[in-house]
């Protein structure tokens, strides 16, 4: 089979504290330890327990504060080995707190990234569609492709498949995402890197805080990832179309589609990540702008954020990099196409929102604002700039 494979570089760095979280539930005191103005993430297997201290934790039913206690005991006699050390930047005291969220192993997993590329390419196409083919198209292609009844993961399912999916070869039952042919990396190089425990906050429109959560950020470094884009040649497509048993001309046109996007060319694959950025930062531009009189009424001022957003704004266009929003508490509009449908399809968007608030028992709309304490201000997560190398 002729495939030519068209291999890039990615280099990601930190404009704003960045959680990608690691999926478990970490105990403070237990998973990490706090000392002084640094952490210590606990590398469980180091432990070092004597017979008297094994024998009264099997003895007894030890409750976690217990367990707490010990591990900070072992802790302060050097019996403990961390995995990592960095600082802590805390707003507030950890009274009360008894869960942290530490951050991935990978920092900035390839799927977290080649997950944002997916949704900034579904966006690209619908705007593409929308402005070759028109408003009412795009409109009907939204309505028949857009299951509101499905569950949230798989709402969009159908809308993919239409621009992404090719019926499977020959026998073989079901669909092939063609975006298989983008292959991203995980880390394959890392420098200068810096994680911090940090306060994050969750305020609503009335400036009321909903929630305090401790996560562990990446503030700064930069991450290498290798892309390889991978093109059938001719000779290829015609051997497989050939088995598709008359649905050789769905396969052909999204090959055709997703040849079309030249995701090899650097300039291409950054005009389709501006695309999708430029709405995401405008989005978050306007909800900020939204809660920002409320909140300095409550003693938090955004206005160091706003100033950071129209930077970015700013920098959309320019050079070989990309202001991209990535990881925990970024918004839904950060992680779909709803910038999309609130800018273009609002009662569409509307009915989105309403039958999400119901499934999952709460506003699911621009009714909070998250923000991380950073620099002596707050700030919102996950900002990341992304530059083709």
């Amino acid at each position: 089979m002729d495939v030519v494979k068209h291999t890039f570089n990615i280099v990601l760095e930190p404009i704003t504290p960045t959680h990608v979280w690691n999926g478990v539930r970490s105990v403070l005191g237990l998973d990490l330890v706090i000392d002084g103005s640094k952490y210590c993430v606990v590398d469980v297997e180091s432990i070092e327990l004597g017979i008297d201290e094994v024998s009264d934790i099997f003895s007894k039913r030890v409750d976690v504060r217990e367990l707490t206690g010990l591990v900070g005991k072992l802790y302060r006699e050097g019996k403990v080995r961390c995995k990592r050390v960095y600082d802590v930047d805390l707003k507030t005291s950890l009274q009360g707190v008894s869960e942290v969220k530490l951050i991935n192993d990978l920092l900035i997993p390839g799927s977290a990234l080649k997950g944002y590329i997916r949704t900034a390419i579904l966006n690209y196409l619908l705007t593409q569609d929308l402005r070759i083919k028109g408003l009412d198209y795009v409109k009907q292609l939204l309505d028949a492709n857009i299951d509101l009844s499905a569950d949230p993961k798989y709402a969009s399912l159908n809308l993919e498949s239409y621009y992404l999916r090719a019926p499977r070869f020959r026998t073989q039952r079901g669909f092939i995402d063609l975006l298989q042919s983008l292959l991203v990396s995980d880390v394959v190089k890392s420098e200068g890197v810096g994680l911090c425990i940090r306060d994050s906050y969750i305020y609503d429109l009335t400036g009321k805080l909903i929630a305090r959560l401790i996560i562990e950020t990446l503030d700064k470094g930069s991450l290498h990832y290798k892309v390889d884009i991978l093109k059938l040649g001719d000779t290829s497509i015609t051997q497989l179309a050939k088995g598709l048993r008359g649905l050789e001309k769905k396969f052909l046109d999204i090959l055709a589609l997703i040849d079309g996007l030249k995701l090899y060319e650097p300039e291409k694959f950054l005009e389709i990540l501006r695309t999708y950025s430029g709405l995401v930062i405008k989005d978050e531009l306007g909800k900020v702008s939204k809660f920002s009189e409320v909140l300095k009424r409550v003693g938090i001022d955004v206005s160091g954020y706003a100033g950071l957003l129209n930077d970015l704004l700013r920098s959309v266009y320019v050079g070989r990099c990309v202001p991209i929003r990535i990881g925990f508490m970024t918004s839904h509009k950060a992680k779909t196409i709803d910038s999309f449908l609130s800018s273009n399809f609002r009662d569409k968007y509307d009915e989105l929102c309403s039958v999400m608030s119901q499934r999952y028992h709460h506003l699911w709309d621009d009714s909070t604002l998250k923000l991380v304490w950073f620099n002596k201000s707050f700030y919102g997560l996950g900002w990341v700039r992304l530059c083709v190398v």
